[in-house]
């Protein structure tokens, strides 16, 4: 019904309406049990809220773009189902607009809650009930988005999520989920891009990172020839 929505509000050709129907279209093969399964398996902490919130925020970062004057990213939204497939997937979180809008009374517990750039998922985590302190609450006001409740801010010292839109799937099979960056790179240094500037691995290998990250200025996926055989050398040699 959404897709029809869509399809008949923007146009069948309009880039929303395609990337929507390309996800839906993957998610009507067998990929539906893959990650029916793994939702299942994850005990209840990624909900099928968070894949609605994801197509929401999709859209949210596409039109805020054109409302800014700026060309709007490609809207892979087959990418959130790969995402999940790959166990990268992170719980989407809500820019301070959108939080507003879900809880009108509440204002974010952190002052780094300014505007976000557009283009990148930011700020707060998705819950339908708080369990980090112990004991479980729920909010009196309803979110009218997506059904969501409870939004966090993540911690000020890291910033706003940053999601790879146009992951290299080559990049995902160098670096086994069971390796942590950090214990990767030790004490040396990350492989150079030709322009200058160290790589980002987690938003190469990953698919996403924070807005802090010093490496937040080489978060770009266009890499050269040189560049790509640098990052596989660097991973082999160090895992």
């Amino acid at each position: 019904m959404f897709g029809n929505l869509i399809g008949v509000l923007l146009g069948p050709q309009h880039a929303l309406t395609k990337a929507y129907r390309d996800m839906w279209t993957l998610l009507q093969t067998n990929v539906c049990d893959d990650i029916h399964s793994i939702i299942e398996y994850k005990g209840g902490i990624i909900k099928p809220v968070h894949l609605l919130c994801s197509v929401q925020l999709t859209f949210y970062t596409w039109f805020t773009h054109k409302h800014s004057r700026l060309t709007p990213p490609d809207p892979k939204m087959k990418i959130i189902l790969y995402q999940l497939l790959m166990q990268v997937y992170l719980t989407p979180k809500l820019p301070p607009a959108l939080y507003k809008l879900a809880i009108p009374n509440k204002t974010p517990a952190s002052s780094n809650s300014s505007a976000s750039l557009p283009g990148t998922v930011t700020t707060g985590s998705l819950t339908s009930g708080s369990t980090n302190s112990g004991s479980s609450h729920t909010l009196s006001d309803a979110s009218t988005v997506s059904g969501l409740t409870s939004p966090t801010l993540p911690p000020p010292s890291r910033g706003s999520v940053i999601i790879n839109l146009q992951p290299n799937a080559a990049f995902q099979t160098l670096l086994p989920a069971n390796i942590k960056i950090k214990e990767l790179i030790g004490n040396t240094a990350p492989p150079q891009l030709d322009a200058s500037g160290e790589m980002c691995l987690s938003f190469l290998t990953r698919n996403t990172c924070w807005s802090n990250c010093k490496r937040a200025a080489q978060h770009r996926t266009d890499l050269y020839a040189n560049e790509i055989k640098r990052l596989k050398h660097y991973i082999t040699q160090h895992k």
